[in-house]
């Protein structure tokens, strides 16, 4: 039955050891570099000190953005130069897909884009693939979506895979031994926390609390929930397709000021903030979200203000304020 938990037990006994992770404020990292083609990524050491973006830019087969190439997912990337690419992927992997590259360049096949995506961010940049958990798809499906993905040839290769929204079906001790049929294939576990938690059995590596689309404030009582499980990694993030909508319907410089006020906030509630760069599915692009020349942020563009608040991230603790000059006015003389 599509949705109905199945006992799953595996032929190995492959569950991994748990991982320690530090559980210091969301700041930066010295990056790894990227591992050898073939290998499996390591774990990083502090997955809180790394600099996370969401990026949803697939959901089906295909290649389904409109008045947008994966040259334009690059630039974005680059400019931001994130840790973690959360989200990037989901569904069974579309190896067949031509991602078109825009200016007469020859289109990228699916998996040298996602080795390019990464190559893009930071060194030792990697992706996580999202998995449903409800009743979207059959637990046949979950397992063998998680383990295309893990079995995919990129560099570095999908270690943390990002489990959405709690089961609609099943018992919780069938949802424990899907969670474990997951472990088995060798993934570490992220929760998303939105609307209430769950149950992770001590098996969550990392969780993402729910940003308020009303107050734009990250729900304590999810984080708490994760200190209660023993969830080192904690996340918040501005979820989809409600809270992404919502904030798309702010002014750019409303948006930039919720996203400026929830990194600072970081340090004080110890969470990493998950930056909104772009949804495809709803239609959110910060590169396009262009701030008053006249305000604060000097008309640079949402992405922009996020980019700086990373390079903040990645200075911390030392004192950095994040940096907007104010952009030429066309027709200008230039100075000599």
């Amino acid at each position: 039955m599509i949705g109905k938990h199945i006992a799953f037990v595996p032929a190995a006994a492959l569950l991994l050891g748990s991982a320690t992770y530090s559980s210091a404020p969301a700041t930066a990292q010295t990056a790894k570099p990227a591992q050898k083609a073939g290998k499996a990524s390591k774990k990083p050491a502090n997955l809180s000190r790394l600099i996370w973006v969401r990026m949803v830019p697939f959901w089906g087969k295909g290649w389904q953005l409109k008045d947008m190439n994966g040259e334009d997912l690059l630039g974005m990337i680059r400019k931001v130069k994130p840790d973690v690419l959360e989200r990037f992927v989901q569904f069974r992997p579309d190896t067949d897909m031509m991602v078109p590259m825009g200016d007469g360049a020859a289109p990228m096949q699916f998996i040298p884009f996602l080795n390019a995506a990464m190559k893009a961010g930071a060194p030792g940049a990697f992706i996580t693939p999202k998995v449903h958990q409800n009743d979207i798809l059959s637990d046949q499906e979950r397992i063998a979506q998680a383990q295309a993905w893990h079995d995919l040839p990129v560099t570095p290769r999908m270690k943390l895979l990002s489990l959405d929204v709690r089961p609609g079906h099943g018992t919780a001790d069938d949802h424990k031994k899907m969670l474990q049929t997951f472990k088995a294939q060798g993934w570490d576990l992220g929760f998303n926390f939105a609307g209430g938690g769950q149950e992770v059995f001590g098996l969550g590596t990392y969780a993402q609390a729910a940003v308020s689309k009303k107050t734009w404030e990250v729900s304590k009582k999810e984080l708490a929930d994760m200190d209660a499980q023993g969830i080192k990694t904690r996340l918040a993030h501005i979820d989809y397709p409600p809270g992404i909508t919502e904030f798309g319907k702010q002014t750019p410089d409303r948006q930039a000021e919720i996203i400026l006020k929830l990194s600072a906030e970081q340090h004080k509630y110890g969470y990493t903030f998950v930056y909104p760069v772009f949804y495809g599915r709803q239609g959110y692009d910060s590169s396009k979200q262009m701030t008053s020349p006249d305000g604060p942020y000097k008309g640079v563009t949402v992405l922009d203000v996020i980019a700086e608040a990373a390079r903040c991230d990645r200075q911390y603790p030392s004192p950095c304020t994040p940096r907007f000059p104010a952009r030429p006015q066309a027709g200008a003389s230039k100075q000599r």
